[in-house]
């Protein structure tokens, strides 16, 4: 499911969003980003729509975006998974 606003001093956790799409195909198009995780290379628009529709119908897990407050900028992601 998508994950409820949560605000903190500095940054806001929110659901991520369609606008988002570009930064995350930025991140996964770098090496760097993607050296340790389990995907390694940059999803299409519509396979980035269909995450997002898949995470928001599933009970098992919770997705946020996170963006700092004083320029919207996203800057990472935050789940949690498996839960039971």
């Amino acid at each position: 499911m998508l994950g409820p606003i949560l605000e903190g001093e500095r940054v806001r956790l929110e659901p991520p969003r369609a606008e988002y799409f570009p930064g995350y195909e930025r991140w996964f198009a770098d090496m760097e980003v993607t050296r340790y995780l389990l995907y390694r290379f940059p999803f299409t628009p519509k396979a980035e729509g269909e995450w997002l529709e898949s995470v928001g119908k599933d009970p098992h897990q919770v997705i946020w975006a996170i963006v700092l407050k004083h320029n919207g900028r996203l800057i990472g992601n935050a789940a949690l998974e498996h839960i039971d």
